[in-house]
């Protein structure tokens, strides 16, 4: 059964160690056997100067791709260059990422990663010193003297259900034409109501 055909033209570290055994099972008497290298090649679907290679890097005792950081377009600037050009730039031309730009001729995206890598620091020229002990005091006596511990909100509820209660006990008595006996005039319901909405009105109601 054939490998599956590769994705990607890199080779990984598992692709390259199936050469290698594939290598190792053809070596008769120490050295490799006559066709065993183009067998591999068509076995593994490689070309034979990618066989040749992995096994010579086998033998030197590295397998690992030498292409990091020899591939890709080279740097216009070293990181010394860019902050040497940085530094060259007035302070009020560089206060932001465009301003910078326009300023040194380096891009953007060279300078945010150049910012990334540690290359520049973003610095900042307002002072702003932590607070001192007396400074705390000061800030919580400020924040004391505007705060109002009476219990406005609490007497401000407390007093309107108060009215509420009562506007809706003379709703409900409003309806009777009391006499000069207010226990005769009411009838029992509304006065057990009254009872237990309001004790303070019926207490003076009971002593009419």
């Amino acid at each position: 059964m054939s490998p599956a055909p590769r994705s990607t033209r890199e080779l990984t570290p598992g692709m390259k160690m199936e050469v290698v055994f594939a290598l190792q099972d053809a070596i008769h008497n120490g050295k490799l056997a006559h066709g065993s290298i183009q067998a591999t090649a068509i076995r593994c679907q490689v070309g034979r100067a990618t066989v040749r290679k992995i096994w010579r890097d086998f033998k030197s005792g590295s397998m690992a791709s030498k292409k990091k950081g020899r591939v890709g377009p080279k740097p216009r600037h070293t990181p010394a260059e860019v902050t040497e050009i940085v530094r060259s730039v007035p302070a009020r031309d560089r206060s932001t990422m465009r301003d910078m730009a326009s300023s040194t001729g380096i891009s953007v995206s060279t300078l945010c990663r150049h910012l990334k890598s540690g290359t520049i620091n973003r610095r900042s020229s307002r002072l702003k010193p932590l607070l001192t002990d007396s400074n705390k005091f000061e800030r919580l006596a400020f924040c004391r003297a505007h705060v109002n511990i009476q219990l406005d909100a609490m007497n401000d509820y407390l007093s309107s259900s108060a009215q509420s209660k009562a506007m809706d006990t003379s709703k409900t008595l409003r309806r009777f034409a009391f006499g000069s006996n207010i226990h005769q005039d009411l009838p029992q319901p509304i006065w057990r109501a009254i009872e237990k909405t309001n004790p303070e009105l019926f207490l003076s109601l009971g002593n009419n």
